[in-house]
């Protein structure tokens, strides 16, 4: 081939060298995670925040669920409260469902 005709082009196998120490991509890198970092970190802490919430639910729900089943028990109410307790009972379970949709997009085992 002449040299003259030869094309002047790089392979990419010469060009992986530099890629590494690119100061321009290290700057934009570190300009993107200064930008995201913040908002990450206030999703992550949200996410936390809520799963404390309804930790604090399900609990309060089964305590109240408790206290239906004790109530129609102990008296004997013309109300069925059955129905509603099965109603806290099925809330808790999707809150349950919830914090463990949670606890997986967190990586939390």
């Amino acid at each position: 081939m002449d040299p003259e005709t030869g094309s002047t082009n790089t392979s990419l196998e010469d060009k992986t060298d530099d890629f590494c120490e690119n100061p321009t991509r290290d700057s934009l890198a570190e300009g993107l995670m200064s930008v995201l970092k913040p908002t990450i970190d206030q999703l992550d802490e949200r996410v936390r925040t809520t799963r404390v919430s309804q930790l604090e639910l399900k609990q309060q729900l089964e305590s109240l669920s408790e206290d239906l089943k004790n109530i129609t028990y102990e008296q004997n109410s013309p109300l069925d409260l059955e129905v509603y307790s099965q109603k806290l009972l099925n809330s808790r379970h999707k809150i349950t469902v919830v914090s463990n949709i949670l606890q997986a997009a967190q990586g939390i085992d």
